[in-house]
This record gives C-alpha cells, sequence and structure tokens, in this order.
C-alpha cells in the first residue's frame, strides 16, 4: 500500500518514498543486507514475487504499472536506486559516527536527535533506522524541523534576540571536513550495508 502527495496517480518516487520502500523490502527479504534485490525464487515473500521484473542483467520492483502511473509509465524501484541509496546512507552514517569521535561521545550520550529538511520533515524514523540511517541511535529520539533553513533565517531577521543568537552560536561551531579524514572512509565502507536492526514498517510514501 501506497500514499501520494496530492492524491495523485504516482509520478516517481520521492527521497522518503524511497527510505520507506527499502525498510519495506528489506523487511520482506525482497532486498538484502548486501543491498541486492533478489530474485523470485529467492526469498519473495507475501505475494510480491510477481511485482520482480528482470531487466537489463538485474531484479527491478514494480511499483506502479503504466496502468497506476500519472504519465502511463511503469515505476520501478531499480537496483541502481538502491544502490544509490546506499551511498547517500553510508556518507550520513559515517558523518554522524565521525562526529561523534570529534565530540568524544557515543549513542549512550545523545538524548535527542534534530533532522531538517524536506526529507527530514516527511521521512519515518524508524524506516531511517531500518536501512542504518541513524547509527547506533534509536528511532524513538528522531525529531523533525521542516524546513529549519527558512524558519531560522526568518527568525534573525524578524528578531534582534534570535540575530544576537545567531552571532553568539558562531563563536562555538566548528566545521569538520570529513571528506580528508581516514576515519570517515572506513565508516562509510562499514555502512555501506543495511546491517541495522528496526521496527516494523508497512507503509510507505510516493510522489
Amino acid at each position: 500500500h501506497y500514499e501520494i502527495i496530492g492524491n495523485i496517480s504516482p509520478k516517481g518516487i520521492c527521497g522518503s518514498g524511497l527510505v520507506e520502500l527499502v525498510a519495506v523490502l528489506l523487511k520482506q527479504d525482497i532486498i538484502d543486507s548486501s543491498g541486492l534485490i533478489r530474485p523470485p525464487d529467492d526469498g519473495a515473500a507475501n505475494g510480491l514475487s510477481s511485482r520482480l521484473v528482470y531487466q537489463s542483467g538485474v531484479y527491478d520492483f514494480l511499483i506502479a504499472s503504466a496502468e497506476e502511473s500519472y504519465d502511463q509509465r511503469p515505476i520501478y524501484l531499480t537496483q541502481k536506486d538502491v544502490r544509490e541509496l546506499q551511498l547517500a546512507k553510508a556518507a550520513i552514517a559515517a558523518g554522524i559516527k565521525t562526529l561523534m569521535d570529534e565530540m568524544g561521545v557515543t549513542p549512550d550520550n545523545i538524548q535527542k536527535v534534530y533532522i531538517a529538511g524536506a526529507l527530514g520533515n516527511y521521512i519515518s524514523p524508524h524506516s531511517a533506522a531500518r536501512i542504518g540511517l541513524f547509527p547506533g541511535l534509536k528511532p524513538d529520539m528522531v525529531t523533525s524541523l521542516g524546513n529549519a533553513a527558512s524558519t531560522g533565517a526568518s527568525m534573525i531577521l524578524l528578531s534582534k534576540k534570535y540575530w544576537q543568537v545567531a552571532n553568539d552560536l558562531v563563536d562555538f561551531i566548528d566545521h569538520v571536513e570529513l571528506s580528508y579524514r581516514i576515519d570517515f572512509n572506513e565508516y562509510f565502507v562499514e555502512n555501506m550495508d543495511f546491517l541495522n536492526q528496526e521496527s516494523p514498517v508497512d507503509q510507505l510514501s510516493l510522489v
């Protein structure tokens, strides 16, 4: 089952929908821990094997048929989509672990996690944890802030108090360049696979 933003026929997969779908397919053993979309006779569950389509040497997962889609073209989760998600989530997870090392903290020292932006506003924390986006952190810690950059900019433009708060923050915010760090690269490789534990996920979002 899926929901569509705007209640129209689906056009494709949004970022949060991609995370949700991969989390569901991991739970159903259609995608394995290495990120491979498995053949129909290799673990597909709950009658979903008919949605596994062999194309260009790999299997893709059919989300919506041509008849169901907005522009009469089938919508697939492709093996390439899964690989690109793995790269993105590995980079985010590696960044989190590198920054925790930089601060000298462990997941046990963290009580709250805030995520911002369009993806952060709609993503399910449980699905994000299932794919390994928040290494070692519990999904119940996560709170979405929505478009925090726009809200913050409005606050400092409209309030002298928040303008001063923003100026004060500059004095104790450090920039950490991740791309040159050996530990970041090591964490990146470690977090490429889908190895984290999760909670049940049964719904996904498409746009």
